[in-house]
């Protein structure tokens, strides 16, 4: 009797510690399965931040490549205010908030820094990127600068403007000068901006992947080369010569200038205009329609008066290396210089037709024209690089 009495006493015991086990393991088990849940929850409110974050980087992109939003462009302030306006939620306490937009941070691209955050746990992820508007390609602006500036020195007077090319409805749809590298556009901001003359250029500055010929330099020196074939072809009472009878709208010319030129007075013409040389123009008027080529190192427009260019004029300075045989625009260090003073009230615009028959000018089987196919506006080809949002990375403690 009393063994089995000592025998059911040891079972009970048993019993009682394999439940006392199995009901630690469950307990065991049901907290691992709620941090489980937890963290489970945790990661996902952190990739719902992430993801907010990276949406508000989308929203900046779309933002910027909006040419509606040029007006704002290099004003971190307008721009994030604007930003805020946006629908910045996505469901479920979640949203983003841009917190830094910085335009000096990297030449040629915006640092954009966007927060992400699910409001009901304050869980919150900040990410950057860098923002780069895309490159325009096609023919020209009102106004071309390609290869190296050395001095860009916009006009003070606020009767100075550069328009660039309109469509049907009036909107302006191509830029108002363009340049080929984002050192220039630097240069050419800088200058405009410190003197508050950005809206003289209607249109804005934009760097442009130029159509041929004027996106090559042996390309572009070819270009002049037959157009100053053409010129010498043509007997003398044909040429344009410089500055009082160089055509005029329904008589247009071509004109060549075998060197630096300066207008004084009144200079009119139409059709093309070649200057083999630097370009001053000091005169009270000046008023050509169609293309102006300066091929020298400076252009200077000093004085009042007024002057109207309808076309496009371009500066460029095509060079071959006398060793390598290397075509460039221009050295390294830049040897274009662009002063402008007082400005007075003149008007540089582009206009499609005035080019057109400044192409039409041309010899149908000679390698100008065949060079140059005239399109409308920059963006006509397929040249341009897209914008792209890049280098993204998470931002922990600032940078």
């Amino acid at each position: 009797m009393n063994m089995n009495h000592s025998q059911k006493g040891s079972v009970l015991i048993i019993s009682l510690l394999l439940l006392m086990v199995a009901t630690l393991i469950s307990v065991a088990g049901i907290s691992s399965m709620q941090m489980n849940e937890r963290i489970s929850s945790n990661q996902k409110q952190v990739s719902e931040a992430f993801i907010a974050a990276e949406s508000g980087l989308i929203e900046v992109k779309a933002f910027f490549d909006n040419e509606d939003n040029a007006g704002v462009w290099g004003d971190p302030d307008a721009v994030i205010k604007a930003l805020q306006d946006s629908e910045r939620g996505l469901g479920n306490n979640v949203e983003w908030q841009i917190e830094t937009i910085d335009f000096v941070s990297k030449p040629g691209f915006v640092r954009v820094v966007s927060v992400g955050t699910v409001t009901s746990t304050g869980i919150e992820r900040k990410v950057q990127a860098y923002y780069q508007p895309k490159k325009a390609s096609g023919n020209l602006g009102a106004m071309n600068i390609i290869g190296g500036i050395k001095i860009f020195d916009t006009a003070n007077s606020n009767k100075f403007q550069v328009i660039g090319e309109k469509d049907s409805a009036g909107k302006i749809i191509g830029p108002a000068l363009a340049t080929n590298t984002d050192s220039n556009y630097d240069k050419i901001v800088d200058d405009i901006e410190a003197k508050d003359r950005m809206d003289n250029y209607q249109g804005g500055i934009k760097v442009v992947d130029f159509d041929d010929p004027f996106g090559d330099p042996e390309k572009m020196n070819d270009f002049i080369e037959s157009i100053k074939a053409q010129y010498y072809a043509m007997p003398l009472a044909e040429r344009g010569v410089a500055p009082n009878n160089m055509g005029k709208v329904g008589a247009e010319r071509i004109t060549y200038v075998a060197g630096n030129i300066e207008f004084k007075g009144q200079a009119t013409g139409a059709g093309i205009l070649v200057i083999d040389g630097n370009l001053t123009i000091s005169g009270n008027l000046l008023d050509f329609e169609g293309l102006v080529v300066v091929r020298g190192q400076s252009f200077q427009m000093n004085g009042g008066g007024n002057r109207d260019l309808k076309g496009s004029i371009v500066f460029a300075n095509p060079k071959k290396d006398a060793v390598t045989g290397e075509w460039s625009f221009g050295e390294a260090e830049a040897t274009f210089v662009f002063d402008i003073n007082g400005g007075g009230n003149a008007t540089f615009q582009y206009d499609l037709d005035a080019l057109t028959k400044a192409r039409d000018l041309l010899k149908d089987d000679g390698k100008a024209k065949e060079m140059w196919q005239l399109q409308s506006g920059p963006g006509a080809s397929g040249n341009a690089s897209v914008s792209s949002m890049s280098l993204w990375s998470e931002v922990i403690d600032g940078y």
